[in-house]
């Protein structure tokens, strides 16, 4: 019995992996997957086979891809709202017109390239974020004008430079701003 709940779990660990949206998320089904796999050698009594998947599939293969996707495909993307408080309801309604619109263009743009975008709403100085925080892209918000800072040696902002400039906004004047390289002491 038990035996056949494990396999049943291995083919939609097996599913799920393949139709998830974020790579993240599919590797942890795999790790899940290899955890439940090398289980199922045990029941076989198969004990190396079951330590060596143990380590090496969900153990040291999850690590791999997990520093790799963290290296080179989730792009972080700050948004920063000028006008919009915390609680601010009946700004936040606002809101729901065309800067949510640019965002979804954003992750639009990024899956579009296999990338996934990461967004974090902030409502600091864009100064502060440029100088401290280690980011993709900024997104700055005021009245009728949206900023997006992006470092200058980024072939994924160069990219979207060129989409920007041919996307027309109501009422919205989109800018593209270049940031110095950011240098990482902690590195």
């Amino acid at each position: 019995m038990l035996e056949k709940v494990c396999l049943i779990m291995m083919v939609i660990l097996a599913i799920a992996s393949i139709n998830t949206v974020k790579l993240r998320v599919a590797v942890v089904y795999l790790a899940i997957f290899s955890l439940v796999s090398s289980y199922v050698y045990l029941l076989y009594s198969a004990p190396d086979v079951a330590i060596a998947e143990a380590i090496m599939a969900a153990g040291l293969t999850t690590v791999i891809f997990l520093v790799a996707i963290n290296k080179h495909k989730a792009i972080k993307i700050f948004y920063i709202n000028d006008n919009t408080e915390k609680n601010d309801k009946k700004n936040k309604k606002r809101d729901k017109g065309n800067y949510p619109l640019i965002l979804k263009d954003i992750e639009r743009f990024l899956k579009q390239k296999e990338l996934e975008p990461n967004i974090i709403t902030t409502y600091g100085d864009p100064n502060v974020i440029i100088e401290r925080e280690n980011f993709d892209y900024l997104l700055q918000k005021t009245e009728n004008k949206v900023l997006i800072f992006g470092r200058e040696k980024d072939h994924h902002f160069k990219e979207m430079e060129e989409f920007f400039r041919y996307r027309k906004y109501k009422g919205i004047d989109v800018s593209i701003i270049h940031c110095e390289e950011r240098i990482d002491n902690n590195a």
